[in-house]
């Protein structure tokens, strides 16, 4: 050691260790500020099409306006009141995945009020299965696109059977909800997506 340098007490290492390990305040205040800013984007996007969808073909159903106040809500104070522990614990990862199934439905509600299979609204099921790989990764992360996977499935199933009532973005239907190669070529899209988010997300959390 130089005779001119300064010995570093342990408040100083301590804090040397918390910003090398990346669990330092500004980070995860910039992380948590990123996703908000992420799922701000999701719900915007989700109510723009929900404007231009009752825009072009009115009347508005209650129900939906509901369904979104209520998960916009809901979401609102899962975000606010859940810990922020450095880890994902047991419980965190459970609460998690209890907010990821009822998003899911919510989301499989509103895309059926969109259009459901006519247009591809199904991707709207992409954020939150990325974001539940990301945050619940491992098996958590597989079951959560597994379980999107088989909710997009069932209401493509549904629609083409006539057994859900079709409801169209636009004023006239399009038939081709009904029609069996596109409807096998949207489940392929879906699963070529969800399916693969796993990876994906493992990947990127591993990193290069």
């Amino acid at each position: 050691m130089d005779e001119g340098a300064h010995p570093r007490g342990p408040v100083e290492g301590a804090a040397d260790e918390r910003a090398n390990d990346g669990s330092s305040p500004p980070v995860e205040e910039r992380r948590i500020r990123g996703q908000a800013l992420l799922r701000l984007a999701f719900y915007g996007t989700v109510a723009a099409l929900a404007l231009v969808r009752f825009w072009l073909n009115p009347p508005v159903h209650l129900p939906i306006v509901l369904i979104l106040a209520t998960w916009y809500v809901t979401a609102g104070v899962f975000f606010a009141l859940r810990p922020r522990e450095p880890g994902a614990g047991c419980l965190a990862v459970a609460l998690r995945f209890v907010f990821f199934v009822y998003e899911v439905s919510a989301v499989v509600v509103v895309t059926h009020h969109l259009g459901g299979t006519g247009w591809l609204t199904v991707l709207l099921l992409v954020y939150p299965v990325v974001e539940m790989n990301v945050l619940g990764p491992g098996r958590a992360g597989v079951a959560a696109s597994a379980i999107a996977l088989a909710a997009c499935t069932a209401m493509a199933a549904l629609e083409a059977l006539g057994w859900l009532p079709h409801d169209p973005f636009y004023s006239v239907a399009d038939p081709l909800y009904r029609e069996p190669a596109y409807v096998l070529l949207v489940l392929l899209v879906g699963t070529l997506v969800l399916g693969g988010l796993p990876a994906g997300a493992a990947r990127w959390r591993s990193g290069p």
